[in-house]
């Protein structure tokens, strides 16, 4: 999911620091996507928290700041003009992953109301204190990993 420079007047966030974007095998390449009136500490630590839950489930991240992303990790209200214009020029579905937090939820089903007027698919993936987002998550990878080595031969 091609972002460019779509993140000037809004942030992005990493738990780990940034990262351009490069191909990593067998990882979730996540691009978080916060609102700029959200208090930075805040958005970083809610990044730390979803990607230490990935972790500690067996997914394999990486935190982008730009370029290709798997999914876009929905951390605030406020960035559906920022998602819509990272997944532009994507082909496939779009995965939107959203918290119970800061308006996360709200603002992914906006963006895949706006997808699906487009004529795109997309999924929100709702990672909250149930498994069934992980698993589901967990199932995703798998067939992007196969969609991937597929394409490689």
């Amino acid at each position: 999911m091609p972002a460019g420079n779509a993140f000037e007047s809004d942030r992005t966030y990493e738990a780990h620091g940034p990262k351009e974007s490069g191909h990593t095998p067998d990882m979730l390449r996540i691009l978080p996507l916060a609102s700029s009136f959200h208090a930075p500490d805040q958005v970083r630590a809610t990044v730390t928290r979803i990607t230490s839950a990935l972790q500690s489930r067996g997914i394999p991240n990486e935190i982008l700041s730009s370029g290709a992303a798997s999914a876009l990790l929905i951390l605030t209200g406020g960035t559906e003009q920022l998602a819509l214009q990272a997944l532009q020029n994507h082909s496939g579905p779009a995965i939107l992953l959203a918290h119970p937090d800061q308006n996360s939820l709200p603002a992914s089903l906006e963006i895949l109301s706006h997808l699906q007027q487009r004529g795109q698919r997309g999924r929100i993936i709702l990672l909250n204190e149930t498994e069934e987002g992980f698993d589901t998550l967990k199932g995703l990878v798998r067939q992007l990993e196969a969609h991937e080595r597929l394409q490689t031969l």
